[in-house]
């Protein structure tokens, strides 16, 4: 279906006056976005396939692409963090973490604009934490993870289900909560390969 979803953006704009502030373009790109987050959604329950790579270099990478809104980033963990784990399914997991971590602090209007980013590796398991100052859960954590559960415009509400299949196919579990001082907090966990 998405390739048919491509063709008519692509001839939608020729044939109809005024497509860009139409109500069918938001239309295409609402279903345009709910087929890219199923097939992320898709991908993340793949079989993982372990490599050593860099977790300190990862995030790094990571934040470098998500912070278009240049929020103020902390980042502590050991580096290099060597460790074994599926970097493609992991990426998912992270990239959405802290996309939405920005969002939320773009989206409140506190006076700090802190994200901040841990992780650490042991013998056992590997983990990230993921802190910012935004506008916190509006609801429950088993709410925030549910398909389709969004407080965000022109969001389909899958990335907190991807951050979770993706963690929870490296074996892992991931917990969202409330921070006292304003904010939320991620915790991704999961073992070594």
């Amino acid at each position: 279906i998405s390739p048919k979803i491509g063709l008519l953006k692509v001839y939608l704009p020729g044939e109809m006056y005024d497509y860009e502030n139409s109500e069918s373009k938001k239309v295409i790109d609402s279903l345009q976005r709910t087929f890219n987050a199923i097939e992320t959604l898709r991908r993340t329950a793949a079989k993982p396939e372990a490599h050593e790579f860099d977790l300190a270099q990862l995030i790094k990478d990571i934040l470098a692409e998500e912070n278009k809104y240049k929020v103020n980033e902390i980042t502590e963990g050991v580096q290099p963090c060597i460790i074994k784990s599926d970097k493609n399914i992991l990426s998912l997991a992270l990239a959405n973490g802290i996309r939405n971590a920005i969002e939320s602090i773009c989206m409140h209007s506190g006076t700090e604009n802190d994200l901040t980013i841990c992780w650490g590796a042991s013998v056992e398991e590997n983990w990230v934490s993921i802190i910012d100052t935004g506008m916190g859960l509006a609801d429950t954590a088993e709410a925030a993870f549910k398909i389709g559960n969004t407080n965000k415009q022109n969001h389909t509400g899958f990335g907190m289900a991807i951050i979770q299949q993706a963690v929870e196919t490296l074996g892992g579990i991931v917990s969202l909560s409330n921070i006292d001082s304003g904010g939320g907090k991620l915790d991704l966990r999961w073992g070594n390969f």
